[in-house]
């Protein structure tokens, strides 16, 4: 290398390992020794991987002749390589010197604003974002193509601007295809939006086929594969991106992966290892007085605490993250604070706190005018005002909150807000109209590429729904392919709610073994379902109580409906109260205990937000007590009422059993005569039997708890119309 009077030239030759002649060689100059340097690098990795012919690109480094000052040059040059071993604080300082000297060095402005953004403080990176952006666009602007882009993605990041920055990071892509950090920053913006990770993976590895040995490829590749549930694959990537950090000697890497193996081991379920690896990530970041980044790790730490029922812990964590966030102006972390907190404290049953945050959530959100940010808030508002009664002003939010994903194209967000509104007409008696959305949810995202929302919850909530309508055989279809999607991808807990609902399906179709082995895993996995999952123990207590009371052992059901119901209150579910309420009704009638059997079906009856199809079953159960109490005009506006219900919304089990009360009475209401209502009920019943697979229909037919039905239907138990398909 040499100087000739102003300009720096090198002469640079590459060597094959197993060749003493240089296999290539070229010569560069530059006006100053920090874009010399980057040439040359640049230069040998185009002879390394060379360009595709014919893709016209531009010299993908004259934006580094932004500047005309050497030093400041240099400086930059300096702050990109600290930046690859995430040294924060010495890439911040060195880029403000460089700016100190050149203030219209608009790459080191733009660059100052991605890395304070990365570092987490946010009203210090939009400042600058803002004071880059004005020297692109402004009069005297005179910029290579690639400064403006990367100056327009980074002002788009630093303002939360999803599609925006998208938009211009593609076409950093296009004009920058072999610049490892280009594809980088792509990759993790692909993966952070959703839905997009298989083309974040193929990003991914196109930059590690360039640059091996840059520890922050590894580190997004580790992520991209944890949200594939490649968990073992990501692991090795992170105890890659390590050894590279430790290389650099870098103080702040290791923080990172402690912080991305915290949300590996969250992902696992195994909270308490995530709790570890989080409290390494907040040491790390605050030994290196990164406040922001100590503050995103104390977020997932209070996430991990609650996780395993440490409410108190998990509260200390929240407040030092707000506390930290609100100084930097981390918006982002400050609404996800309390939008966490009051989401899980919702999960929890503390109902009351949970609405607090959650509105504190939304409300901070909507000040900053941040759609994307204000979706999950919104979604879980939502679904808290639902299940407690205020359906109109929790449809309404759900509606919103989906209308907020899918203009920002918040893949998971539109799948719980979907979801949501298929629960809002599963709770308001529209069933046929909650399968369509489901199924069109559950079409969608078999289609879809990458892992976008969990397939498997979406088709348990179609299960539970088909349950209902009586179509058991395409229900069981549903929740099969749930369990097998849940197993692949590992989620253990949402395992248990799908095998929780199986075992009920299996019951009904007297298939009592298989049954029993589904609850024996479920229940196994319930002993880790503490904390906000907590009402995943006492589903399985209802669930075993289900399944003793449809083989005839009354007494069993009893003794696990009261576990299930002591269970259930010291969680608060709020969605369990009234299913443990009607099966401790439906028992007591089968025990002869007239006053319990009203007192549950009472309280059943009265709670806020009852879904239409349990209520249903509710006054069926009520007018069986009130009949055994002698109260048979109670007993008939009951039944009477249950009936017309559970026909409008096509529950054939129920309409069946609420005929069957109506036909005990000497003079059924309804205009009817016992035979007509009894014909009604015998058609609900037959068409149940005829939503089975149909070499099950004669074993449901048998079932011990349908007995009663039969005999007052007159149902013939081996009836040959119970072979015919089911219709309608």
């Amino acid at each position: 290398m040499w100087k000739d009077g102003e300009i720096y030239r090198a002469s640079v030759d590459l060597y094959d390992a197993h060749n003493p002649e240089p296999q290539t060689s070229f010569a560069v100059d530059s006006g100053g020794t920090a874009a010399l340097v980057d040439l040359i690098s640049t230069a040998i990795r185009k002879r390394l991987v060379p360009d595709d012919p014919g893709s016209g690109r531009n010299d993908p480094r004259a934006e580094q002749l932004a500047s005309s000052s050497d030093k400041a040059r240099i400086l930059e040059f300096e702050a990109r390589q600290a930046m690859r071993a995430l040294q924060y604080q010495r890439a911040i300082d060195l880029l403000e010197e460089a700016l100190e000297i050149d203030p219209r060095f608009v790459l080191a402005r733009a660059r100052l604003a991605r890395t304070l953004h990365a570092a987490g403080y946010g009203t210090r990176a939009r400042d600058n974002a803002v004071l880059a952006l004005q020297l692109v666009e402004g009069p005297l602007a005179d910029v290579p193509q690639q400064t403006g882009t990367e100056v327009r993605a980074t002002h788009a990041r630093a303002h939360d601007r999803l599609d925006e920055e998208e938009k211009y990071r593609r076409e950093l892509a296009e004009q920058e295809p072999d610049d490892p950090a280009v594809l980088i920053g792509l990759a993790q913006l692909l993966r952070d939006r959703g839905g997009k990770a298989e083309e974040a993976l193929a990003l991914i590895h196109r930059a590690l086929e360039l640059d091996r040995r840059d520890p922050r490829a590894h580190l997004e590749h580790a992520s991209i594969l944890a949200q594939l549930s490649r968990h073992d694959d990501a692991s090795a990537a992170l105890a890659m991106a390590e050894s590279l950090f430790e290389e650099l000697d870098s103080g702040q890497g290791p923080s990172e992966v402690a912080l991305r193996r915290g949300g590996l081991a969250s992902r696992r379920r195994d909270f308490a290892e995530a709790a570890r690896h989080y409290e390494q990530a907040t040491e790390g970041f605050r030994d290196a007085g990164l406040t922001a980044l100590e503050a995103r790790a104390e977020l997932a730490w209070g996430d991990a605490e609650l996780a395993q029922g440490h409410l108190d812990a998990a509260k200390s964590h929240y407040d030092a993250s707000l506390t930290e966030a609100r100084k930097a102006g981390l918006h982002r972390i400050v609404i996800r604070a309390l939008g966490g907190l009051g989401g899980q404290l919702y999960a929890a049953g503390s109902l009351e706190s949970a609405e607090q945050y959650l509105r504190a959530a939304s409300r901070e959100a909507r000040e900053i005018d941040n759609p994307r940010l204000l979706s999950t808030p919104v979604v879980n508002l939502a679904s808290l005002l639902l299940y407690t009664g205020r359906v109109s002003e929790g449809r309404g939010l759900a509606e919103e909150a989906l209308n907020l994903a899918r203009d920002r194209q918040h893949r998971g967000a539109e799948t719980h807000a979907v979801l949501l509104l298929a629960d809002s007409d599963f709770l308001e008696g529209r069933l046929r109209s909650a399968v369509a959305s489901v199924r069109e949810l559950v079409s969608f995202q078999r289609s879809a590429v990458g892992s976008i929302a969990n397939v498997g919850w979406s088709l348990t909530s179609l299960a539970e729904i088909l349950d209902a309508l009586g179509q058991t055989r395409e229900a069981t279809l549903a929740i099969d392919e749930a369990i097998s999607s849940h197993r692949e991808r590992d989620e253990r807990i949402d395992l248990g709610y799908a095998l929780v609902q199986r075992a009920l399906l299996r019951g009904q179709l007297a298939l009592w073994d298989e049954a029993q082995e589904d609850l024996r895993e479920a229940a196994e996995i319930a002993q880790d379902a503490v904390g906000l999952l907590s009402d995943l123990v006492p589903r399985v207590a209802l669930a075993q109580a289900r399944l003793s009371f449809m083989k005839g052992d009354v007494n069993e059901a009893d003794r696990h409906v009261r576990r299930a119901l002591e269970l259930g209150g010291r969680s608060r579910a709020v969605r369990l109260a009234a299913p443990l309420l009607i099966s401790s009704c439906e028992i007591a009638h089968q025990l002869g205990d007239k006053q319990r059997a009203t007192r549950a079906c009472r309280a059943a009856l009265a709670k806020p937000a009852v879904f239409a199809s349990d209520l249903a079953r509710a006054r069926v159960a009520m007018a069986r007590a009130m009949l055994d109490a002698g109260d048979s005009v109670s007993a008939a506006r009951e039944a009477r009422r249950a009936l017309e219900d559970a026909e409008r919304m096509e529950l054939p089990l129920t309409s069946a059993a609420a005929a069957a009360v109506l036909a005990s009475l000497d003079s059924p209401p309804l205009n009817l005569s016992q035979d007509q209502v009894r014909q009604r009920g015998r058609a609900a019943f037959e068409k149940y039997i005829a939503g089975a697979p149909a070499d099950r229909r004669q074993d449901v037919l048998q079932r011990p708890d349908l007995a009663e039905l039969v005999e007052i239907l007159e149902v013939p138990r081996d009836s040959a119309d119970l072979l015919v398909e089911a219709t309608g």
